[in-house]
C-alpha cells in the first residue's frame, strides 16, 4: 500500500481501493469532526452532557488509567472511550445543522471517542 500524505488536506487520489478510502478517512483531523474553535457551542454541549451524567462524570475524572478493567467495572465505572462516543453523540445530534448530524455515520467510533478524548483532556489541562 503507497504512503499516505502528512498533512491532513493532502491525500493520495481516490484508486477506487477500499483500503484506500479507509486510510484517507481515518486521516482527517479531529478539528474537521466538531469544530471547537469556530463555536463555543460545542463546549458548551460537553460540559451541559457531562453535568447530566454523573457517571461519567465520575469515570471520566477517576485515575482510571491505573486501574484493571475488572477494578473499573467493580466500582461501577464504565470505560472512558464509551462515554468520550456518547459524548460526540450527544454534540453532534445536539447540533441545529444537519451535516454535524451525518458525522455520526461518516466517522468511525475511534475518531469520535478521539475527538471528544482530546477536547477533554485540553479543558482539563486549562481549568
Amino acid at each position: 500500500m503507497s504512503q499516505v500524505a502528512e498533512s491532513d488536506s493532502e491525500f493520495e487520489p481516490d484508486t477506487g481501493n477500499e483500503q484506500t478510502t479507509q486510510v484517507q478517512k481515518g486521516n482527517r483531523s479531529r478539528a474537521t469532526i466538531i469544530p471547537w474553535a469556530d463555536s463555543p457551542k460545542y463546549d458548551t454541549l460537553l460540559l451541559d452532557w457531562l453535568k447530566a451524567h454523573e457517571d461519567a462524570r465520575r469515570a471520566l475524572f477517576s485515575k482510571a488509567n491505573t486501574m484493571s478493567r475488572s477494578k473499573r467495572e467493580r466500582g461501577g465505572l464504565g470505560l472512558k472511550s464509551d462515554y468520550y462516543y456518547k459524548a460526540a453523540v450527544h454534540i453532534l445530534e445536539s447540533d441545529e445543522n444537519p451535516v454535524m448530524h451525518q458525522k455520526i455515520n461518516e466517522y468511525d467510533k475511534k475518531q469520535l471517542v478521539k475527538a471528544i478524548g482530546h477536547r477533554f483532556m485540553k479543558l482539563v489541562f486549562l481549568y
